[in-house]
């Protein structure tokens, strides 16, 4: 006589692996720091994508580029004096002549740069 179903174990396994997969995603869709750090992704590729296009080297030209991109915000913004983390900070954005390429830079959480929780992303060709 049998105790137990033999597919009971696998069954419930997949139920909690399941269920802690959801709860993971959840918690990541709706982390601040993830949607910064897929904000400085999509940055990235918005320039990779187009091979042919030059990185501008004025300031004042990304704004306008990063406008009628397909990026997708979250809870970041993009305003005339420059963009926004979900932290509500202004990230630091500064073009690095000497490698050609522009250092995007958030506080993270604290809201102070250069300490442990800073994201960060060089976008360069």
């Amino acid at each position: 006589m049998r105790c137990f179903d033999p597919w009971l174990p696998i069954v419930l396994i997949g139920f909690v692996s399941s269920a802690v997969g959801r709860g993971i995603t959840t918690l990541l869709e709706t982390s601040p720091r993830a949607h910064t750090e897929f904000l400085l992704w999509q940055i990235e590729n918005e320039f990779a994508a187009d091979p042919g296009e030059q990185i501008p080297s004025e300031r004042g030209e990304l704004p306008h580029l990063l406008r009628d991109s397909n990026i997708d915000w979250n809870s970041c913004s993009l305003h005339s004096a420059g963009i926004t983390d979900s932290w509500g900070n202004e990230l630091e954005i500064t073009y690095l002549q000497s490698l050609e390429a522009w250092l995007f830079r958030s506080a993270g959480q604290d809201g102070v740069f250069l300490t442990r929780d800073d994201i960060s992303n060089v976008l360069r060709r």
